[in-house]
């Protein structure tokens, strides 16, 4: 067994402790739960990064060896396209120097944004763990590094969104869409989910005009992007933990989804079966990894906000965890990530 994998395992094992223990009035909102749960993160990143890289991340890494990086930047639209991962994370190589310290250094830059996803949407203690461990998160920052940092700060833009729902001077702030486009442009999947923002603010015209929007131009805009697979994770994979998702979500809500949750899980739905019948594996595979983080969430929320007793919400929430961490290590792809020291 791997340092990796052990550590892994304890993360895991923490998510559900604190999920049966602690009620759903449990939250990270003081200070040494922060740090505590920083301080976990950081020391997890560490054992990450020196555990060797993967594909994708072999392939960054490697154009940090380049001479000619700026110049190939300037000519090249997959580098342009989403620059912000590349102007940060070529621009801070070349502070540093060091390929570890510079994928260190975003780690816990991102580990920040989910800390305040968490506290923004009130979220118990244990979802960060939950989150850290979630096997499509664990597959971004494994290997696929610029998904995983454009679905944090996605998720950052709609915890922002869902807080101004309750300070009605703020709702006209643009903060969460800054976020949004600063989430595209580290990986452009991020922009399909600009309808939800719309959503959770209340505009649900304008969240339904830009839905059909997104659900005309999807097979365009796919055109654009790479095929290449990301790991040998079958669609069919994401899809059952989708409908996972959505089970848990109508066995918490029965009747009582509000307008807002049914707007956005609708677009979802929507967007994740249009992927899957019309892209290609890779491309409904972004999507859909997407997709999984933002259910989750809402999964959450609706257990904060549920009237289950103490014994009927730490079932729920125990099997919740379980359902989310076990495709880990039913998957041999991401199960894998997590074997070797010299990857």
């Amino acid at each position: 067994m791997t340092l990796e994998l052990f550590s892994y395992i304890i993360l895991c094992f923490i998510s559900i402790l604190f999920a049966y223990k602690e009620g759903k009035f449990s939250n990270m909102e003081s200070l040494p739960r922060k740090v505590f749960a920083f301080s976990i993160g950081i020391v997890w990143f560490i054992i990450v990064r020196n555990s060797g890289f993967d594909i994708d991340i072999n392939t960054y890494v490697s154009y940090l060896d380049e001479k000619a990086t700026l110049l190939f930047l300037m000519n090249s639209s997959y580098f342009l396209r989403e620059f912000v991962f590349w102007g940060s994370f070529i621009g801070g190589y070349m502070l540093v120097q060091d390929k570890i310290l510079i994928l260190l250094l975003i780690d816990i830059f991102i580990l920040y944004f989910l800390i305040k996803t968490i506290t923004n949407l009130r979220l118990p203690f244990y979802s960060f763990f939950l989150l850290l461990c979630f096997f499509p998160n664990l597959m971004g920052y494994e290997n696929i590094y610029r998904q995983y940092i454009a679905t944090i700060l996605t998720l950052y833009a709609f915890s922002i969104a869902y807080k101004e729902q309750y300070n009605l001077q703020y709702r006209k702030n643009i903060k969460s869409y800054i976020f949004l486009i600063i989430a595209g442009f580290c990986h452009n999947v991020s922009f399909l989910f600009f309808p939800l923002l719309f959503f959770l603010k209340g505009k649900i015209k304008l969240g339904i005009l830009s839905s059909f929007v997104i659900y005309i131009a999807l097979p365009f805009i796919s055109s654009s992007k790479s095929e290449v697979e990301t790991g040998d994770v079958p669609v069919y994979f994401f899809f059952i933990v989708i409908i996972i998702l959505y089970f848990f979500y109508v066995l918490i809500n029965f009747l009582k989804i509000n307008k807002t949750s049914l707007s956005c899980l609708l677009f979802i739905l929507i967007l994740t079966l249009e992927s899957v019948t019309i892209l290609t594996g890779a491309a409904s595979k972004r999507i859909i990894m997407f997709s999984l983080n933002i259910i989750l969430l809402f999964i959450i929320l609706s257990l904060q906000k549920s009237n289950f007793n103490i014994k009927s919400y730490r079932l729920i929430v125990v099997l919740l965890c379980l359902s989310m961490l076990a495709p880990t290590f039913l998957s041999n792809s991401s199960f894998q990530m997590l074997l070797t020291n010299n990857k």
